[in-house]
């Protein structure tokens, strides 16, 4: 079996190849001379080997594993996982995204070492430092980012609401299934954060204005009296919206409020 010869592919009568990756020039006529039958010898080139073929006139440098993958057609199909469903993205033709979040393209890739080929080719994602997972493609020549959480949720899951933003319904960034996606208002995205811990309210938040001790004494001023609000915003550096959020209970909730 790994003596059998095939004609390579765009290459018929004039050279055959064995599942060894073995290629042959066969006996024939060129130009009105005879040429006989021999064994070619493959070039390494870097990481793999290569044979020149000539047709027309023209010698093309060909890959062995391509030439051994393609002329035995040795497929080797894409695994998917355990009920994944796969879409075309709308943005781009060439890509498609499952319900699991994995994003592949319609691309043959060889395998060097096996001298096999699959049709697609899984993305890997990166993280964009805060923990959102993205690919990058390419868009009339210039690199672009695809969230993979809005991609799932355009695929697969209806808006008709037109909400803005995409919620993971765990907290977990990477966790890009289709069962851990939501479309929300940017409110509604807040809120979950804030409820689940994603977002540390008060003065646990990066960007609050006072800290846990400030809280107390600004508090104490008020219930002591005496403190108008000119007053508190000169004596905290706060603005007047900042100070009238904080009275009305809008920022702080149930931080530094002395018990009755």
């Amino acid at each position: 079996m790994n003596k059998e010869w095939k004609d390579i592919p765009g290459y018929e009568g004039m050279y055959q190849i064995n599942i060894r990756g073995q290629v042959k020039s066969l006996a024939r006529v060129v130009n009105g001379y005879p040429v006989t039958e021999k064994l070619l010898k493959p070039t390494l080139r870097t990481n793999h080997y290569v044979y020149g073929l000539c047709r027309d006139g023209h010698v093309r440098q060909c890959q062995l594993h391509i030439l051994v993958a393609e002329t035995f057609n040795r497929e080797i199909k894409f695994k998917n996982l355990n009920g994944e469903i796969w879409h075309q993205i709308v943005s781009d033709n060439h890509l498609e995204v499952s319900n699991f979040g994995r994003i592949r393209t319609r691309r043959r890739t060889y395998d060097r070492k096996n001298m096999t080929f699959c049709e697609y080719r899984l993305i890997e994602s990166n993280d964009n430092g805060h923990g959102y997972q993205f690919i990058k493609y390419m868009v009339h020549g210039k690199n672009r980012r695809l969230y993979v959480h809005r991609v799932v949720a355009q695929t697969f899951i209806p808006n008709p609401n037109h909400y803005e933003q995409v919620n993971h319904i765990d907290g977990n960034k990477a966790n890009n299934a289709l069962s851990n996606l939501e479309w929300v208002t940017a409110k509604q995205n807040t809120d979950h954060a804030l409820n689940t811990g994603l977002m540390p309210s008060g003065t646990r938040n990066w960007n609050a204005k006072l800290d846990s001790h400030q809280l107390s004494e600004f508090w104490r001023l008020v219930y002591e009296g005496g403190y108008t609000t000119g007053k508190l915003m000169k004596h905290f550096g706060l603005n007047r919206h900042s100070v009238l959020n904080i009275l009305n209970h809008k920022t702080y909730i149930r931080e530094g409020v002395a018990n009755d």
